[in-house]
Parts: C-alpha cells; sequence; structure tokens
C-alpha cells in the first residue's frame, strides 16, 4: 500500500486514472482523503475518478463484444448449455440488463463478469454506458466520500470492503461455482 500512496502522490490525477483501472475502490478511498487533506482537489479527483472508472467498464464490454462470438460457444459447450439455454441467458440479460449492470456496478466481486458479460450480449452498448454511468457516479461519489470523511480510517474501510467481498463470494461466486461444477459433472455422466 505505501507505493500506492506514493504513486498518487506524486502522479495525482494520472495516478488516479491509471489506479482506477486497477483497484477502483481504494485508489477512490485514497483521493478522497488527500483532497481531504489538500493534496488534491476533491472535485478534479472525482470526475477523473468517473473517467477512468467509465473507461475501463467500456474496456471490459469491449473484450466482452469483441471477443464473445469466439468466447460464448466454447464456454457455452464446455458448460454443457445448450444453445437454448445460451438464448434463454441473452434474452433474460437484455431483459433485465439495466438491473444486472447497475447491481454488478455497485458490488465490487461480479463487477467485472457482469460488465463483459453485456458486451458477450451485444447489450446496446449506448444502454450499457447509460446505466453504467448513473452506477459509476453514484459509486464513485461514495467512495471519495467516504475517503473524505472517514479518511483516518481508511485501513478500516479497506477491511470492510473485503468483508462485502467475502460476502458477495459466499452468495454469488461460490454457488456460480458449484452450479459450474454440477454441469460438468452432468456432462461427464451423459457421455
Amino acid at each position: 500500500m505505501p507505493q500506492l500512496l506514493q504513486f498518487i502522490l506524486d502522479w495525482k490525477y494520472s495516478a488516479i486514472f491509471v489506479g482506477t483501472f486497477f483497484e477502483g475502490p481504494v485508489v477512490g478511498l485514497l483521493a478522497g482523503l488527500f483532497a481531504k487533506v489538500g493534496y488534491l482537489n476533491l472535485f478534479a479527483a472525482y470526475a477523473v475518478h468517473v473517467i477512468a472508472d467509465l473507461v475501463a467498464d467500456f474496456t471490459y464490454y469491449s473484450i466482452g463484444y469483441f471477443g464473445g462470438e469466439k468466447f460464448l460457444p466454447r464456454a457455452a459447450k464446455f458448460l454443457n448449455f445448450s444453445v437454448e439455454e445460451t438464448e434463454r441467458a441473452k434474452v433474460k440479460f437484455h431483459e433485465n440488463g439495466k438491473k444486472i449492470i447497475v447491481l454488478g456496478k455497485l458490488t465490487h466481486v461480479i463487477g467485472m463478469p457482469i460488465l463483459v458479460a453485456a458486451g458477450l450480449v451485444r447489450y446496446p452498448a449506448i444502454a450499457f454506458i447509460a446505466f453504467d454511468l448513473v452506477a459509476t457516479i453514484i459509486k464513485s461519489a461514495a467512495i471519495i466520500g467516504i475517503g473524505y470523511y472517514f479518511g483516518g480510517y481508511w485501513q478500516k474501510i479497506n477491511n470492510v470492503f473485503l468483508d462485502v467481498t467475502l460476502i458477495t463470494w459466499a452468495v454469488v461466486v461460490i454457488p456460480t461455482l458449484y452450479f459450474i461444477v454440477k454441469r460438468l459433472y452432468a456432462k461427464k455422466k451423459t457421455r
């Protein structure tokens, strides 16, 4: 963490932009803290954090959009999904895209896979950007605000993010892995 602190102090807004790609919430907390103590302008730090987060999210969306044609059929076959099941999943994503994108964005663990999935299912880019923008504005304001007002406790706050991440793993990722293993086992059984 000391290297990250020094990186932000040395490079300021460029560091916020680059750092947000790799660890957005921690960089947001630190940006809020540095704004509080006068090293950064709060509004400039917030604007850079939002822009960097949007660029990162659109990068993930683009990975799914442009890489998905090759990846999706292989992943579906590997997980023993039929073409009909894959199509139903795409339809469900399109029907509930706003909720899925906002929920994915506001969580720390499942965000990236959902952003990639939005591209995979060819969710309309303009709608993706609109919903992602709303969620990013809220999330960045909350994280930078927490850093600004409670910056002296940033390590404890980071531990709260870790706890939320672990809870999300328990509630979302572990059942998803169970589902995948179950599908793979069923695939083996049918052979």
